[in-house]
């Protein structure tokens, strides 16, 4: 049998704002409800699970994916070389495109293809909402953009 990969258990950590990433305006644009469930893992489930080394303890259950970050090429396939080498990790995820709308078809992309080949692993590409730009050009006038996130009109 296949083993069973899930990447849908989603979290938005409170510490992500912090960061200048994420802001409580970004999760306003979305349902009530979806929001209500991003936050809905509370700190003491966090910290248990951090202290008791959830992946650790069942390895043939849990394994991890390297959250990489895009902005520098180099240092994402330098990331999931030492994600995938040094600590186990399974593959990686990646947003579908920076948050300016470039995604990673570029020659500059080449490497963390590359390495990931090189190493026989999967990179998720994960929807995320479309740049402003592409909102514009592929979706404006569809509605209230709300409704347009919770339809998953994304790029």
């Amino acid at each position: 049998m296949l083993p069973c990969i899930t990447l849908e258990e989603h979290y938005l950590s409170p510490i992500l704002f912090s960061t200048g990433l994420y802001s409580k305006e970004k999760l306003a644009a979305l349902s009530p409800a979806i929001s209500e469930k991003l936050s809905a893992v509370d700190d003491a489930r966090v910290k248990n699970m951090d202290a008791t080394g959830v992946s650790v303890q069942h390895p043939k259950r849990f394994r991890s994916f390297a959250l990489l970050s895009m902005v520098s090429p180099a240092a994402a396939a330098a990331e999931l070389r030492r994600c995938v080498q040094d600590l186990g990790f399974v593959g990686a995820l990646v947003g579908n495109h920076l948050d300016d709308g470039t995604f990673y078809d570029a020659p500059a992309y080449d490497a963390v293809w590359a390495v990931a080949q090189a190493l026989d692993v999967p990179v998720h590409l994960h929807p995320q909402r479309p740049s402003d730009a592409h909102h514009a050009a592929l979706y404006a006038g569809l509605g209230d953009r709300r409704l347009e996130m919770d339809l998953a009109c994304w790029c």
